[in-house]
């Protein structure tokens, strides 16, 4: 591939310049930086190592090269072409000039608004309410809160973690992303903890009690109206308060510090009187204690929101929220 200037021309036009596709030609050149600098440590495979590096530098030096000749064969055709004519172009050849001119531009403009994006990504994944200034100004994404949650909903190569941080944010801009956020989901019919794991499939939580206070509440609404006709859950509290034993029972579940784990006895203990003064189920808490013991749901990566260093952290404390 990198010896061939056109393959390494088609890559960059039909990848690099369509904003609709990944960074090709882009990500190859990286990867070959990235193992021709690499540093290795593990001295028992010295040598195979120092031969990556060589062949990883090799590679780049055949990238730059096939692109200078492709170059030099290019001004060559063209200086070719332009004494063929001898200034009496014909108007269908003026045409072709200008339709290959105009190609020559869209994919300028195409590559340089690509750029933009990805570094407006980068940026957001640095300082989400940067990032996101950022790519509204430069017009990726339109000034609104609608647009503004469907971009973060949709788009690749943004930090979870950053996501989360933004539609956490109290001020009412962010509120309203929020509420927007969470309005494109949609959860009739789905069990609470399959719900739990679509709307957390996008963002990790925040680590700010306040935060994650806001983002649930919400999730806790839209989940009881999308299925008030046929629900186990009494009110939209209940559906809150049960999210976050989920997310707890997840943490303790899988977290490999916590040595003694919730026994389904406690689980179902702990449950008590919480669906608006009623018990649940029996049968309802088990599969989801068995639900959650096979499949973490995922939060926050490795880190530890909720219980921190006190397991019995009164903000989540279903009592004190009562």
């Amino acid at each position: 591939i990198c010896k061939t200037p056109q393959n390494l021309v088609d890559i960059f036009v039909n990848y690099d310049c369509d904003i609709n596709e990944p960074d090709i030609f882009e990500l190859m050149v990286n990867e070959f930086s990235s193992i021709a600098k690499r540093v290795h440590n593990d001295y028992s495979h010295h040598n195979s190592a120092e031969g990556l590096q060589v062949m990883g530098l090799k590679c780049l030096v055949t990238i730059a090269n096939s692109l200078v000749d492709w170059s030099a064969e290019l001004k060559t055709a063209k200086n070719e072409q332009e004494s063929k004519e001898n200034g009496s172009e014909s108007s269908e050849k003026k045409k072709e000039k200008k339709k290959e001119k105009d190609n020559e531009l869209d994919f300028k403009k195409n590559w340089e608004w690509k750029q933009k994006l990805e570094y407006g990504k980068k940026l957001f994944n640095y300082k989400p309410k940067k990032g996101m200034k950022f790519l509204i100004d430069a017009g990726h994404v339109k000034n609104s809160t609608k647009d503004v949650a469907r971009f973060l909903l949709t788009a690749d190569g943004l930090d979870k973690a950053r996501v989360g941080e933004y539609i956490g944010e109290r001020d009412q801009w962010f509120i309203n992303v929020l509420y927007d956020y969470v309005d494109h989901f949609n959860f009739t019919g789905l069990d609470i903890d399959i719900a739990l794991r679509e709307f957390l499939s996008n963002f990790r939580l925040p680590g700010e009690a306040q935060k994650i206070d806001r983002i649930m509440e919400k999730f806790a609404e839209r989940y009881f109206n999308d299925n008030q006709e046929k629900s186990l859950f009494l009110a939209a509290d209940a559906v809150y308060l049960f999210s976050y034993h989920m997310i707890m029972l997840a943490t303790d579940l899988h977290r490999k510090e916590i040595k003694k784990k919730i026994t389904r006895v406690e689980w179902v203990h702990n449950n008590a009187a919480l669906n608006d003064g009623e018990n649940f189920p029996e049968k309802f808490l088990l599969r989801i204690y068995n639900n959650i013991q096979q499949e973490e749901i995922k939060t926050r990566g490795d880190v530890d929101f909720i219980y921190g260093s006190n397991r019995n952290n009164e903000v989540l404390n279903p009592t004190v929220r009562q």
